[in-house]
């Protein structure tokens, strides 16, 4: 069915014209409009919302009183289609099974812009459409009507649509006048601009009909829909009689084919294409002088031609013909010029009250020297590390400039580096990082008359090498033993690397800073013991190659520091002591480094081991007083940083009496 339906919308674009007045798919929410005669006929019109195209056709109620008007109003009926085209017939014979599955928001906007807008200004179609009906012979008083959607089985389904109170004897108000309306001449002729007319929700407006000098020039009602873009032409007349004074009206048109006021605008329409320049323009050059040729436009309204000449292409232009060639004229000669010099020329087409229109292109063209200037000499080239500076001598003979010439490494063509000629004896190449290799330079002359000179001696300049390594990668990483130990690779060949730096940092976000000296080229692996158990670090590596430059850091990859093997305390030296007051001694040595010593005790009366000191990072003394009577044992552990603890040592005991 989708395919079914993209292809029926591909038709009614070619049946329907330009969707440019299409509606929102937001603003499809559907309605019923009703509009009488004054004379007892009332014209209803409804559209269903997105989506909800019934099946089956309509039915059509007082909504007053409830009372069936038609039973079933369906589309294709014969009567209906033998009042539109065969290709419209064609059309409304097949879509209803499609319209009714139209819900994505771009086939809605296509098929209520074409479908609502047309029905809207076309009651033909809209009958056809069965979106439409015609009540005659309408008693006096105002009745509001309703229609109902139906099911195939011709059952009511959940949409209606009420319309706004009608009395069949009196007339609907007229549409509202279109707002601001302005005229312009353009090439071709006269754009009209208007803004939609007031909008009314009962009776909307969505087409016009324009008249220029009281005559009818849209023999159809031109539909716009309920809102367009104001800044483009609302209509372009292009049989408008130029260069004459012109009035045109803009008529809103309701849907019962009745006018509005008219908004009303004067203009002179000049015809502005009498201005254009010819598009055919060349010059030729013979020794001291320049024929100048064109082919006239044709237009009757061009009462001839101005020549201009400049000696550069933004002027200052001098008029040549200050009282313009007649029109019919397609040539023109411009002797007693200087050889060697460069001219640009251009034509303006000439209006009929004398004003000058816009420009040609201008062409050059220069007039033959005797002789080529001779070759360059003394070309030196200065390498940078984005540039190459040449400089050369100037040439004895006067030259309009010079073209500087490049060629690469294995290449066979010359490049010309400049559009222009540089009338400088010097030129900077920027070439760039990221290149190397060697260019090779050569320096042409240029005279006045355009002739170009040999090609002086070439220079050859080697270019620095400022390409960067790729980043080198970590390939493994171990944090165990309370030291990082890094596995890498370099990215590339390796003979494009010469060292390693290795970068390190406490986050992700941080900026890596360098570990130690650089790495040499063979080396694999990195060993960094100056770290802390527990914390986690972030490891980059960066390639380096014999011209210094460095690669971007390769990927971060994380490693969190383990503790290294934590050794047997060794036991501490226990006393007691009697003086000046009860107490133990325990003498301990210093632990190893990086790590803390902890001397515990516990006594008869618990088997819990207590902190007496530490963690201590080097040897010493620590004194247990108060001691309780009968046996006490003290023993070292070995503490990191972390508090994970080793193995304690044998325990000393010693007795209160």
């Amino acid at each position: 069915m989708a395919r079914i339906f993209s292809v029926w919308l591909a038709m009614l674009a070619l049946w329907l014209a330009s969707p440019a007045w299409a509606v929102d798919a937001k603003d499809a929410v559907g309605g019923m409009f009703a509009a009488s005669d004054g004379m007892g006929e009332v014209r209803l019109w409804w559209f269903p919302p997105v989506g909800r195209w019934p099946a089956g056709g309509w039915r059509l109620l007082d909504s007053s009183g409830g009372q069936v008007l038609v039973d079933r109003i369906v589309p294709g009926e014969a009567e209906a289609l033998a009042a539109v085209s065969q290709k419209d017939a064609e059309g409304v014979r097949q879509l209803q099974d499609v319209l009714a599955k139209a819900s994505k928001p771009e086939d809605v906007n296509l098929v209520y812009g074409l479908l609502g807008a047309r029905a809207m200004a076309d009651w033909p179609y809209a009958r056809a459409l069965g979106l439409g009906w015609v009540l005659p012979h309408v008693a006096p008083g105002k009745r509001a009507y309703r229609v109902i959607g139906l099911d195939r089985n011709a059952k009511p389904v959940n949409v209606s649509f009420t319309s706004s109170p009608v009395d069949g004897t009196v007339a609907s108000p007229l549409a509202a006048a279109p707002l601001e309306l302005k005229a312009l001449a353009q090439g071709g002729g006269v754009a009209l601009y208007w803004s939609p007319a007031h909008v009314d929700r009962n009776l909307p407006v969505i087409a016009y009909v324009v008249e220029r000098d009281g005559v009818l020039i849209t023999p159809k009602p031109l539909v716009r829909g309920l809102r367009w873009n104001v800044l483009q032409p609302a209509l372009v007349d292009r049989n408008a009689p130029l260069e004459n004074e012109l009035t045109y009206r803009v008529f809103a048109v309701d849907a019962l084919g009745r006018r509005s006021e008219p908004a009303s605008v004067k203009l002179f329409a000049a015809d502005l294409k009498a201005l254009e320049p010819p598009f055919e323009f060349n010059a030729a050059a013979d020794r001291d002088e320049v024929t100048l040729r064109w082919k006239g436009s044709g237009n009757p309204h061009t009462t001839g031609y101005v020549v201009e000449r400049a000696y550069l292409y933004d002027g200052p232009y001098e008029t040549l013909t200050p009282q313009g060639l007649r029109a019919d004229v397609a040539r023109h000669i411009d002797r007693n010029l200087r050889p060697g010099t460069a001219y640009y020329y251009r034509l303006r087409a000439m209006g009929p009250r004398g004003d000058l229109g816009t420009p040609s292109r201008a062409v050059m063209v220069q007039t033959a020297g005797r002789q080529a200037p001779p070759a360059v000499s003394g070309l030196k080239a200065e390498v940078g590390r984005t540039r190459v500076h040449l400089a050369w001598e100037p040439v004895s003979a006067a030259v309009a400039g010079y073209f500087i010439e490049r060629r690469g490494d294995g290449e066979d063509q010359w490049l010309r580096l400049n559009g222009r000629v540089r009338p400088e004896p010097f030129y900077d190449d920027y070439y760039g990082p990221g290149r190397s290799g060697a260019f090779s330079y050569r320096i042409v002359a240029v005279g006045y008359d355009n002739q170009e000179s040999r090609p002086g001696r070439d220079v050859t300049a080697t270019l620095p090498d400022t390409v960067p390594p790729p980043a080198p990668r970590i390939t493994s990483i171990d944090g165990s033993n309370g030291k990082v130990t890094l596995g890498f690779a370099p990215a590339g060949r390796e003979e494009d690397v010469e060292q390693f730096l290795v970068l390190r940092s406490l986050s992700a976000r941080e900026r890596g800073l360098v570990l130690g000296d650089p790495l040499p080229q063979k080396a694999r692996s990195f060993e960094d013991s100056s770290v802390e158990a527990g914390k986690v670090y972030w490891y980059q590596l960066v390639a380096l190659d014999k011209s210094g430059n460095r690669s971007d850091p390769g990927s971060a990859v994380a490693v969190r520091v383990g503790n290294q093997e934590i050794p047997t305390a060794r036991r501490p030296e226990v006393a007691r002591v009697a003086e000046p007051f009860p107490h133990a001694l325990v003498r301990f040595s210093a632990p190893p480094a990086g790590l803390g010593v902890v001397i515990q005790f516990r006594t008869a009366a618990s088997d819990a081991w207590i902190v007496l000191a530490g963690p201590a990072a080097e040897g010493g003394e620590a004194t247990h007083a108060n001691l309780p009577r009968g046996r006490s044992e003290y023993r070292a552990v070995y503490q990191a940083v972390n508090g994970v603890q080793g193995k304690p040592s044998e325990a000393v005991e010693i007795a209160q009496p």
